[in-house]
């Protein structure tokens, strides 16, 4: 996969450029899984992205962290106590540009569809 999408690019009609073949993952519902899954998709997703020559694969997630971090601890706990890191802070290394979504009343939310 990465040998295909380092030596593949492809047209841009609408820049009239040619550019890179890229790979995004939306990964979603990561919180709905067993701690032992989160844990497996987490590492994956480390194997795939942590590459200092990875400038081809790009990872969305829609995640709740309370949910992941419980699940981090859970399967990390002892590592992690030993070393006086939180769940937190291990995620911390997967999530680059981290943002929330703030609850809305249900005023708020009609208002933004009227829009």
């Amino acid at each position: 996969l990465f040998d295909f999408l380092l030596t593949h690019d492809y047209q841009d009609t609408n820049n009239k450029c040619r550019r890179p073949a890229r790979l995004s993952i939306f990964l979603d519902d990561l919180d709905r899984c067993e701690s032992k899954t989160v844990m497996n998709v987490l590492q994956a997703m480390k194997l795939l992205l942590d590459n200092e020559h990875n400038r081809v694969v790009t990872c969305y997630s829609a995640i709740d962290t309370r949910i992941i971090v419980a699940c981090i601890d859970e399967q990390l706990g002892f590592v992690l106590r030993k070393s006086a890191v939180t769940g937190y802070y291990y995620l911390e290394k997967f999530i680059q540009l981290p943002f929330c979504i703030p609850q809305l009343s249900y005023m708020k939310k009609a208002e933004f569809m009227r829009r």
